[in-house]
């Protein structure tokens, strides 16, 4: 390590060489007391990863040798103030960009960055005086960013330099035409602010399709996303070292460049339609002026996000309602659209008088569209008639719920019948009734049942009593093992005190629960109301009850009895 305290002692230092040391770091201040006197720095064949601006304003700096270290870059003011450097020698790093900070060096003439990682080069990142430049093992791209650079080169004759790249190194031969470039079109490099691409020019040619590399049918784009390219052949003159440093070529050839198509220009043709149009993934201009385009497909719009130049202009666009969405995306693509104020409908279309001169961005979706006015009136009437009825039904189920699922359910509808929670009980309903009513009970409503629903199962206590067990305990056993405990209410029901006992068992069963599981059926010779004991009045106030001989009486008992 070089640290700043090393050199404060040197008086008039003019060459340092410290080469092929262990050197990996080196503070930025260590030639502070040395800027008006050091004129050649070796610091070849060591570690040093970064300069740390430790060059920076050595005036008098006229050599710097950084060969076989492992820098990767500079930083933008690495060479500020190193105003006589004219040799600076960087082979064998990991150099990967340049960037701007050797465009500083104005009187640089021999730059030598072999076996680096360099993929591209810029001409502003090349010095103005720069007479020699070594640029052999490196991986660079030759592409369309590459190209600008090799023009660069093409129209000066320095800097020389060591070997003609992007291209073998052969005579000059006939310059043949773009490869897989589609006939009659242009192709060349192109940019914008963010990139450098592949522009393919096909405007003027009268075509009535698309050219068979942008079409869907063509079948000849790379499988994967954005993989189509072109390669294209460019002349260019080199002047090169040739053999030994002293002595120069210049050789004409042709340099092959490759790049990605991001710019396609079928302005002022007769093409009609769009459908099949196969773009390239992440392009960026596109120019469809003054065609016959009617339609342009928004999915296809809408996959190119990239886009930053499109013309749309001299073209009889259909205006109806497949419009709106077209008009939606100039609307969100200002900077975009160019053209946008005279992209414009068709002069053929019905509706020209109403459209002439109006560009389609101008347009609403009812002018574009009317025909929605119906819809939206229509939709204005039925949504609240809707909604009314929605309410009134709401009203209607909450009112005569159980009247309505009775009618349901009698008339053959048993979806209706809700599902029962215990299905583990044996019997789907204790008959509860004094003895004394049996003559009508048995005849008039138990065999009723069992005939109109063979598939309700009874609890009668003359059939499923067990014999010499207490009378309680049968009891207690009939209304655990129903669903639901049917009470025929009558005087002498009233008057029995194990009738009461089994109705005082089935309330406790339902408030356990938490479920009514007691359905009355009122006899006519009921006392009134007020002279009916007081639990059995505050149930006929809290829950719903038959009367027998009613009207929907079957309906409303078989509908309200549970099933096996």
């Amino acid at each position: 390590m070089l640290r700043s305290e090393d050199f404060k002692q040197v008086v008039d230092l003019r060459a340092l060489r410290l080469r092929n040391n262990d050197i990996g770091q080196v503070d930025g201040d260590i030639f502070t007391y040395l800027r008006n006197n050091l004129m050649l720095i070796d610091l070849s064949q060591n570690k040093i990863h970064s300069l740390q601006g430790c060059v920076r304003f050595l005036s008098a700096l006229i050599s710097l040798n950084l060969e076989d270290n492992r820098i990767e870059g500079f930083e933008d003011d690495e060479f500020e103030g190193v105003n006589l450097l004219e040799i600076l020698v960087l082979r064998r790093n990991r150099i990967t960009t340049l960037g701007s900070s050797l465009h500083k060096l104005v009187q640089l003439e021999l730059l030598r960055v072999e076996s680096n990682r360099l993929r591209t080069l810029g001409k502003e990142q090349i010095p103005a005086n720069l007479r020699h430049l070594f640029l052999a093992d490196n991986p660079f791209h030759c592409d369309c960013q590459m190209l600008f650079f090799l023009n660069y080169l093409n129209s000066t004759d320095s800097p020389i330099v060591d070997f003609p790249v992007c291209t073998p190194l052969t005579d000059a031969s006939p310059i043949p035409l773009p490869s897989d470039c589609p006939p009659g079109c242009r192709c060349f490099c192109a940019h914008d602010a963010q990139r450098h691409f592949m522009s393919v020019d096909c405007s003027s040619l009268g075509l009535t399709r698309l050219p068979a590399l942008f079409s869907a049918a063509n079948g000849t784009f790379a499988t994967e996303k954005n993989s189509t390219s072109i390669m294209l052949f460019s002349p260019m003159k080199y002047k090169f070292v040739y053999k030994n440093k002293n002595s120069f070529r210049t050789l004409w050839t042709n340099i092959e460049i490759q790049d990605k198509i991001a710019g396609l220009d079928v302005t002022n043709n007769s093409l009609q339609s769009m459908e099949e149009a196969r773009l390239p993934e992440g392009m960026v201009h596109l120019f469809l002026c003054n065609n016959q385009f009617h339609v342009l497909p928004t999915g296809l719009l809408n996959s190119q996000e990239n886009l930053s130049r499109v013309t749309l202009s001299g073209n009889p666009w259909d205006c109806d309602c497949g419009t709106i969405n077209f008009k939606k995306w100039i609307i969100s693509k200002p900077d975009v659209v160019q053209d946008a104020n005279i992209t414009k409908c068709g002069p053929d279309e019905k509706k020209s008088a109403v459209f002439a001169e109006k560009a389609i961005w101008s347009l609403t979706d009812l002018d574009l569209c009317p025909e929605n006015i119906v819809l939206y009136v229509t939709l204005g009437l039925l949504v609240p008639c809707f909604l009314l009825m929605v309410a009134v039904g709401k009203i209607a189920w909450t009112r005569y719920q159980m009247h309505v699922k009775v009618w349901l359910y009698s008339h053959g509808v048993t979806w209706v019948k809700e599902k029962d929670i215990d299905k583990d009980k044996e019997f789907d309903a204790f008959i509860s009734f004094s003895h004394k009513d049996q003559d009508v009970v048995i005849p008039e409503l138990i065999e009723q049942i069992e005939a109109k629903d063979p598939k309700v199962k009874l609890f009668i206590h003359y059939k499923h009593f067990l014999p010499g067990e207490f009378i309680q305990l049968n009891i207690l056993r009939a209304i655990e093992v129903s669903k639901r405990t049917v009470l025929v209410l009558s005087k002498s029901f009233l008057e029995s005190e194990w009738c009461m006992f089994e109705f005082r068992v089935a309330h406790i069963e339902a408030l356990k629960d938490n479920m009514n599981r007691i359905i009355i059926i009122k006899m006519d010779n009921l006392p009134k109301d007020e002279d009916l004991p007081e639990e059995i009045q505050v149930y006929l106030q809290n829950t719903t009850y038959l009367t027998w001989g009613d009207k929907y009486f079957w309906d409303t008992l078989l509908y309200t009895l549970p099933r096996s």
